[in-house]
């Protein structure tokens, strides 16, 4: 084995002990077909937004999805998450919808885990079902 698979199987393994829990969720671009997929997910973030008034309210909930670059491979080799972009599924018996999103500090919707793209960061925004 070289060292470049022995390296790529240890950022796998590495990546499955970092986000051992995964839940099935759907996958959708419009005009596509939905696709089933495997994802790990973060902590919800909750951004304070601030109206004309100065009245400060929590109402923007981020969330990271992790998920391998292959489970996109039905809709064609080198598919990637682009803005727009939905991930549904259920949490705690409640129905959520996340829309990809680019993040707010380098613009990228989605981020590679490490250089042998085992898994993907993907940025999302809470949204109505």
């Amino acid at each position: 084995m070289s060292i470049e698979a022995l390296m790529a199987a240890g950022s796998a393994m590495l990546i499955g002990k970092l986000c051992p829990t995964t839940v099935n969720a759907t996958y959708r671009r419009l005009g596509k077909t939905d696709l089933s997929v495997s994802v790990a997910y973060g902590a919800e973030r909750f951004e304070a937004v601030e109206d004309d008034n100065g009245t400060s309210t929590l109402e923007v909930a981020n969330r990271d999805f992790f998920f391998a670059p292959s489970e996109l491979t039905d809709w064609g080799t080198g598919t990637v998450p682009v803005r727009g972009d939905r991930i549904l599924l259920t949490i705690g018996g409640q129905a959520r919808a996340y829309e990809v999103l680019p993040d707010q500090f380098d613009g990228q919707c989605y981020r590679e885990s490490d250089r042998y793209n085992a898994m993907l960061r993907v940025h999302t925004k809470r949204v109505k079902l």
